[in-house]
């Protein structure tokens, strides 16, 4: 029986019968063999940006993460800088197992220029210490490529010859995929699809990175809890830092709020016994817009999201600053 190809961006099955359905790719550009190919999804992610939902649950993508930590000789687990304990808690709470795991931080390149990556890594170990676990750590970012350099380096100085690549949806597994192979100059077959969308990996797929090693690809594993999961495919990536975070200082009064339209809004309860403002130090995406108004209307800018991801409830939650 030949073996079933797979999309060289996605690791979907490459199928001709359901264009509703992954690995769709028309008939006559499946029938050609001489190729890598990709599915009609990718392409249309890759070359116009646009997303198309996948039928791939969670449940699904944790039985497929299972079992390419269980193909592998050991672990990479892609972790989120920016969300990081989501990213941690899926991966140790379902599938790592008693694999070696070596912990690679991604999206350094978002935090502030002064962060030094030393003091980054010192805190991700404390958070994994916190969890009682203990992992070589590297720092890197997919967009820029600081620190793969140090990552292929300690690969290729193992005998580990799988490594399964495991993390939450839109950590950057499939770009750190990327940079790792361009620097082991095994570039033939392409690259694995990327996209700000979440799910964009539905199958586990296998890159040669040398002649030795060999890295799987895995679907993303889906978190609880984190806001970007539970809104629409369009406003998901307005939420998911692409670029260096924003840093900005409000100032806000017993009766003024900051809003993000549709998403969230920020209250002071109580003010200092001196009756100075409060002063919030915010960082978020680029994308994200906070503006000041009024507690009156705090109501309001809530009901102001698209009308995909319309919330039925609102939580709200206290927080105690203490004062220095």
């Amino acid at each position: 029986m030949a073996k079933r190809r797979q999309c060289r961006g996605c690791g979907a099955y490459l199928q001709s019968k359901d264009e509703s359905k992954t690995g769709y790719l028309p008939e006559h550009l499946l029938a050609d063999d001489g190729r890598a190919l990709v599915c009609q999804r990718c392409y249309r992610i890759t070359h116009y940006g646009k997303e198309q939902h996948t039928t791939i649950t969670g449940q699904d993508a944790v039985e497929m993460v299972k079992a390419g930590v269980g193909w592998g000789d050991a672990v990479l687990l892609i972790l989120d800088l920016i969300d990081f304990e989501p990213s941690l808690s899926v991966a140790l709470d379902t599938v790592l197992g008693d694999k070696p795991v070596v912990a690679v931080v991604n999206k350094g390149d978002l935090l502030p220029p002064k962060t030094r990556v030393a003091e980054v890594q010192a805190w991700v170990e404390r958070q994994l210490a916190h969890r009682h676990v203990r992992f070589p750590v590297f720092v890197v970012s997919a967009t820029t490529g600081a620190g793969v350099a140090g990552l292929l380096d300690y690969i290729n100085a193992y005998d580990y010859r799988r490594w399964t690549v495991v993390g939450a949806t839109n950590v950057g597994k499939s770009t750190i995929i990327g940079r790792l192979l361009q620097m082991g100059k095994k570039q033939g077959g392409g690259n694995p699809t990327v996209a700000r969308f979440p799910g964009t990996t539905v199958e586990c797929l296998q890159w040669k990175l040398t002649n030795k090693i060999t890295l799987a690809d895995t679907p993303g594993l889906v978190p609880g809890g984190r806001l970007s999961d539970q809104v629409c495919h369009s406003c998901a990536p307005k939420l998911i830092p692409g670029k260096r975070l924003s840093v900005k200082v409000y100032e806000l009064s017993a009766n003024s709020a900051l809003v993000n339209p549709g998403f969230a809004a920020v209250q002071v309860i109580n003010e200092s016994e001196d009756n100075h403002q409060a002063v919030l130090l915010g960082f978020s995406a680029s994308d994200v817009s906070w503006r000041r108004a009024n507690i009156n209307k705090i109501g309001y800018w809530l009901d102001k999201s698209c009308g995909d991801c319309q919330f039925d409830q609102w939580e709200q939650h206290q927080v105690a600053i203490p004062a220095e």
